[in-house]
């Protein structure tokens, strides 16, 4: 019998073999480390809102009742919408993947983080074999450590998201690709509907299949083949779809694409403006554009319809290539999500195997999926996360191609190697951020997060409230599934904005939880302060003086405040964790150079990769690692410092409203009464609204003239840790309301004025 050593075919093989192995079992090995680091940072520092809490609420509303039905108002784009209402948007498989986590965990963020994880542990091994099978073993790994270190996959789902259906949805089009391909076209449909009915943006499935089998399956597009296609995701699809046309009136209806497609309108010019600053609070929670604006003309002269549609898309375009700042966070274009230096060996990859049906379809859904975005009123990287994969293989198909043509032209080359080199460097300039983020992260206490402060505040709203009695929340999604209670997202839009919707829906609770630490929630003069915590402020809404307000709200001054665009619009537009050359030209303070330096860095490190030894190769690799990490640990230091720094001992917006109610001549001095040992940090939160500013030991008998005195209470530093700590700090805030009423009753029957403000009493 022959051997593999005689045979070198055989020997080929079995090196093959053993090499498959070797790759298959490092990607478990390194699948399996993300997961669990990622489920540690999790544990130690949750997420306190997003989708994910939509979904799994949903989820269960279908394991508890029988129907789908969601109990939160997720924008205010729908005029009128009940609370609570039947789904749209989030109406599809994906909820119902998700009820047997949810029977495990119950009302846990483990109910959707554990079915998330699975997907981010199996995600690059899917990769690797649908990669193996395109094209190479190496090129399916290179692409898997490309999709599992993704930048926009560490931020969707480590610290911003992290409980999406995309994870999945970027395998369905992995194994889509592949049976279409090798003409399984039953499977390939039954991935084709699985895919839409997890993400309705995969509908660009359809005319990538329809232009691809066009151009390489002609014969078959009006065959069976295709027949058994379309049928096959119409088995999955149409049942969704009958549901939202016999709801809804529109088989594809969702309520946000309803509301902002007023961007498109001529008459949508408050939500198309919001739209070109970025503002997408103030076009997804925008309550008076959608509920007391007029109508939208049904058939508006076509050249202005037509400018307004090219408006929203010259938008949009800029956005997708570039990126930018929005109101919420940072929007990075395709540019920096599929990466800098992915980009041109992905531009390369599609050069070299143009003539692939395969390569030509995966090219196809990118294509037809970047412009569905670019069109659509709100884009984010997060929609073009399923074809993140895709872009990574033929990229990584563009790299060993490149290398092995440098290789034939210069001696002493390995390609592979240099492969390998690029993408280690990519991974160390672009995830490396986002990687050290997470690591500072671990070190929060898990009762140091907003999450557990939100559990203590519902456990207390259990008990005051019924199973129908609803809240206004900030967060906006993530409260009606803790507490489990309907909530109403709190509007973007002035505080009598905020007291119509409190009224319309018979709200008895406004939770507001804080996120940007510039600040301090106000007092509001139709709710009752119950608690505040480190992060939370809870508030009894009294139905009376609700009503009194909004009889005539131009009559407080705290009508002007726009809560939402004040303590969440651009209060997070910064890049949590950029990418090195962005850093690097931040140091520079030249784009050009910043990019010029990065290359430069990239050649040295690839070509360093490729050395032996230590001072070759070792020494200048950890040198550069070193250099990254002290920048991305300055950048993040110097993100947060005006954060750290921040202790507001006073509602500094509501002193801001009430100071010009003073008499001019009253607000020359300030006088802060040292009453509590916050007597400084007050003084500088007031500063700036007086000429001049000064502590004083005691209580005045007598207000000097051209003079305010503010009398500071004691701070609340009370954590909602648990039911014991909620009650302390409910009495806590009894506390200080008997202070400052004290002050009040004190100067009032002296024949001055005082006025109450978050933090303290004015009196002049």
């Amino acid at each position: 019998m022959e051997t593999a050593k005689n045979n070198p075919t055989a020997e080929l093989a079995a090196k093959n073999a053993e090499q498959k192995d070797r790759y298959w079992r490092t990607l478990i090995i390194l699948s399996f480390i993300f997961c669990v680091f990622h489920l540690f940072v999790q544990a130690r520092a949750p997420v306190h809102d997003g989708d994910s809490f939509e979904y799994v609420g949903i989820a269960r509303s279908i394991f508890e009742t029988g129907h789908m039905r969601e109990d939160l108002l997720r924008t205010y784009t729908v005029k009128d919408q009940p609370l609570p209402h039947p789904p749209a948007l989030r109406a599809n498989l994906y909820v119902y993947f998700l009820i047997p986590f949810y029977a495990v965990f119950r009302t846990s963020q483990w109910a959707f983080l554990v079915p998330s994880f699975i997907g981010l542990f199996l995600l690059p091994l899917v990769t690797y074999r649908v990669g193996k099978r395109m094209f190479s073993q190496e090129t399916g790994f290179i692409a898997a450590l490309l999709i599992m270190l993704s930048p926009s996959v560490l931020r969707q789902y480590t610290f911003m998201d992290p409980g999406l259906p995309e994870v999945w949805q970027m395998m369905m089009y992995l194994f889509f690709i592949l049976m279409l391909v090798e003409e399984r076209y039953i499977v390939a449909g039954l991935l084709m509907g699985l895919a839409f009915s997890f993400k309705r943006n995969s509908i660009m499935l359809i005319p990538s299949a329809l232009v691809w089998l066009m151009l390489f399956r002609r014969k078959q597009l009006f065959g069976i083949p295709a027949l058994k296609l379309f049928a096959a995701a119409g088995l999955l699809v149409v049942p969704f779809l009958l549901r939202a046309w016999m709801l809804f009136g529109s088989p594809l209806y969702t309520e946000q694409f309803v509301g902002v497609s007023r961007a498109y309108s001529p008459s949508g010019t408050v939500v198309r403006e919001r739209f070109d600053r970025g503002d997408l609070f103030g076009i997804i929670f925008n309550y008076s554009a959608y509920n007391e604006s007029p109508p939208l003309e049904k058939h508006p002269p076509l050249r202005e319809h037509l400018a307004s549609i090219m408006q929203v898309i010259r938008t949009n375009t800029k956005m997708v290539i570039f990126g930018r700042e929005t109101g919420i966070f940072y929007q990075p274009g395709i540019f920096q999500a599929f990466g800098f230096l992915v980009f041109p060996f992905f531009l390369l990859g599609l050069l070299f195997s143009r003539l692939r049906p395969d390569v030509s379809l995966a090219f196809l859904i990118v294509c037809f999926q970047i412009a569905l975005h670019t069109g659509m009123a709100i884009y984010s990287d997060r929609y073009l996360l399923c074809v993140m994969p895709l872009v990574f293989l033929v990229a990584a198909q563009g790299m060993r191609y490149s290398f092995d043509w440098l290789k034939k032209h210069f001696s002493g080359i390995n390609s592979l190697k240099l492969a390998m080199g690029l993408v280690i460097f990519i991974l160390l300039s672009d995830s490396m951020p986002a990687l050290i983020f997470n690591a500072v992260r671990t070190l929060q206490p898990p009762r140091d997060s907003r999450i557990h402060e939100l559990e203590t505040t519902c456990d207390y709203l259990k008990r005051k409230t019924g199973p129908d009695d609803t809240i206004m929340t900030y967060p906006f999604f993530s409260t009606h599934f803790i507490c489990h209670r309907p909530t109403g997202a709190v509007p973007w839009g002035d505080m009598r904005v905020v007291a119509t919707v409190l009224k319309k829906y018979d709200m008895k609770y406004l939770i507001y939880t804080q996120v940007w630490p510039g600040d301090l929630f106000p007092d509001l003069p139709f709710a009752d302060r119950v608690a505040r915590g480190k992060f939370i402020s809870l508030f009894k809404i009294d139905p009376a003086r609700l009503a009194q307000y909004l009889d005539d709200p131009q009559d407080y001054y705290i009508s002007k405040l726009n809560p939402a665009n004040y303590f969440l619009s651009n209060r997070f537009n910064f890049e949590i964790s950029p990418p090195v050359y962005k850093l690097l030209s931040k140091i520079s303070h030249s784009t050009p150079a910043g990019v010029l330096l990065y290359l430069l860095l990239a050649i040295f490190f690839v070509f360093s990769y490729n050395r032996v030894g230590f001072m070759k190769k070792s020494l200048p690799i950890a040198a550069i690692v070193l250099f990254f990490a002290l920048l991305i640990v300055w950048n993040i230091s110097k993100m947060f410092e005006p954060f750290s720094k921040a202790r507001p001992q006073v509602s500094k917006i509501q002193a801001e409203l009430f100071v010009p109610r003073i008499p001019e001549e009253k607000r020359e001095i300030l006088m802060v009464v040292k009453t509590a040992r916050n007597a400084p940090l007050v003084e500088n939160d007031l500063a700036p609204l007086f000429k001049k500013t000064l502590v004083v030991p005691e209580q005045p008998e007598l207000v000097p003239g051209r003079t305010t005195v503010f009398l500071p209470v004691p701070p609340v530093g009370k954590w909602l840790g648990d039911e014991y700590d909620f009650a302390a700090t409910v009495e806590i805030q009894k506390a200080r309301i008997r202070a400052q009423q004290e002050f009040i009753d004190k100067y009032t029957r002296k024949g001055y004025h005082a006025a109450p403000v978050y933090g303290g009493v004015f009196v002049y």
